[in-house]
């Protein structure tokens, strides 16, 4: 079942009922990078400003201050390496501010491929129930209400001298103007596979979004690239 805007408001008439899925992520490989964080909130205003953002961030993101959002790994002096699942693909970041991006391959039944996105902003970004609360956020359910906590499923774990913070959820992705989306739901369910590594150095951010599922065939191959996971 598909819905609209997300919102107050379950529908919206603004929503356009033709809308495709979000497009495929660029297929130009690049260079291994390590792991990192989702203020993808601030991804579009910095590719929109010369130096400093000109647009306001979402309501309820944490501040960032400046200088880190320009420069997001400026001061990260220890990057993080893991083992990448072998059938997932390395592709362009869809933006300076991804230190990496993979595409996932579509399970059977599905035509998107799934994306996993990370992000490093060292000493910013927010708590990391902040960035749960967030990231939840960007969900509703098949009549537009917002994901309810018990739908949320977390687990966190040690990985050696780090915390991961593991959440995923099912729902409809909205995609806020803001990031240059429509403010509409997908129209078909997806899945969120999230990670906050605590770090010394600042949270590091893996975030796994897609079809349904094509996210949870990808779910234990996601859990042993973060257990893999070393300075």
């Amino acid at each position: 079942m598909r819905v609209g805007c997300a919102g107050a408001v379950a529908l919206a008439s603004s929503c356009d009922r033709g809308q495709s899925e979000p497009s495929e992520p660029a297929s130009r490989p690049v260079q291994a990078m390590p792991a990192a964080q989702d203020l993808a909130a601030i991804e579009r205003m910095v590719a929109d400003s010369g130096s400093e953002p000109k647009l306001a961030l979402p309501s309820g993101h944490p501040p960032i201050p400046a200088m880190l959002a320009v420069e997001p790994n400026a001061q990260a002096a220890r990057p993080l390496t893991y083992q990448v699942p072998a059938r997932w693909k390395q592709v362009q970041p869809a933006s300076a501010m991804r230190l990496a991006q993979y595409e996932i391959p579509p399970a059977a039944g599905d035509t998107i491929p799934g994306e996993v996105a990370v992000f490093h902003f060292a000493g910013a970004g927010g708590s990391v129930e902040d960035n749960i609360k967030r990231w939840i956020g960007q969900f509703v359910t098949a009549d537009g209400r917002p994901i309810e906590p018990s739908a949320v499923r977390r687990d966190a774990f040690e990985v050696g001298l780090y915390r991961v913070h593991f959440v995923e959820l099912s729902g409809y992705m909205v995609v806020s103007p803001t990031l240059g989306g429509t403010g509409c739901a997908t129209t078909t369910e997806y899945r969120l596979l999230g990670a906050i590594v605590e770090t010394r150095e600042g949270n590091w951010f893996f975030k796994g979004t897609g079809p349904s599922a094509t996210m949870e065939a990808a779910r234990e191959e996601m859990l042993s690239m973060l257990r893999s996971i070393r300075p």
